[in-house]
């Protein structure tokens, strides 16, 4: 339920920023005297699916919750349109121009960091406010005064596994990412946080249209790290602590642990579910 909570935000922050900014609304000739118009971009379709359908679902549960049932702020109903971004930043761009030009001057949404990253200076051109959903890359927070964020960001991610390296330096720390947005801003992420503390980090990124994942587990195996780093879009977060990717028991599966040496999540959080694996050594690493 907690993933589910942080997509509630989303709900929850426009009925703020309704309530509060009541000016913003003002200015678009589509909200009429009774109503606030209002575009959500979010991926219905296409890798992000999944995720986009539990961004909705929160949505519409935070809204619902902010509102008491009624749809409305101010007095004033909340009219939604959603369109599909697909999770591709082409078509997520198209329909936002699409909103606005129909007069649109509140957008929100979407869990592709790719996507929010081309809307949000939209939103500046044209003094429009966009309230971006759970996409995560750092760059969408402060990128103007017309973007909001709506939920957490990859450098907040990436803060508790500090914590597996505990005041050690010179580990050798492997991210295992995708070859996106989300997936670099991860590595982005690392860098900044255990990089300057003294760690060695590397990234090993893989194309999305990619299915064989062998290659590039190899790769991570034989790096050797100390922590591997393995970010996905898949609802859930899990940190926890796994064997190295040598003993695993299929290194070339692209999604989750090995059955018989499964570690227990730790932690859960919202939307991306994050690996730390921490290689077995005969000392502690938490010094």
């Amino acid at each position: 339920m907690r993933h589910r909570f942080s997509k509630v935000v989303l709900g929850l922050a426009l009925f703020a920023l309704l309530a509060g900014t009541s000016t913003v609304a003002a200015k678009s000739h589509h909200a009429a005297a009774s109503s606030y118009n209002v575009g959500f971009i979010y991926p219905r379709t296409g890798l992000l699916g999944a995720y986009g359908a539990e961004e909705i679902e929160g949505f519409k549960l935070g809204l619902q919750y902010a509102t008491n049932g009624t749809g409305k702020v101010n007095g004033k109903t909340i009219n939604v349109t959603y369109d599909d971004d697909k999770g591709d930043p082409a078509t997520g761009v198209s329909e936002a121009k699409d909103l606005i030009g129909q007069g649109y001057k509140i957008l929100m949404g979407t869990g592709s960091s790719g996507v929010a990253l081309q809307i949000a200076p939209l939103a500046a051109q044209n003094q429009i406010l966009y309230i971006s959903g759970p996409a995560a890359y750092d760059g969408i927070t402060g990128i103007n005064k017309y973007t909001f964020r709506a939920g957490r960001q990859t450098y907040q991610d990436v803060l508790d596994a500090a914590s597996f390296l505990g005041k050690t330096t010179g580990k050798k720390v492997v991210v295992f990412d995708q070859d996106s947005v989300f997936g670099h801003g991860n590595y982005a992420a690392v860098k900044a946080v255990l990089g300057g503390k003294g760690h060695n980090v590397s990234e090993i990124s893989v194309p999305l249209s990619a299915t064989d994942f062998t290659p590039f587990a190899l790769q991570a195996k034989q790096a050797n790290a100390d922590l591997v780093r393995r970010p996905e879009r898949c609802g859930t977060r899990s940190t926890s602590r796994a064997p190295s990717m040598a003993r695993r028991s299929s290194p070339a599966s692209p999604s989750g642990r090995p059955g018989r040496r499964q570690a227990r999540p730790r932690r859960r959080s919202s939307t991306c579910r994050t690996t730390f694996g921490l290689r077995r050594t005969t000392r502690s690493t938490r010094g």
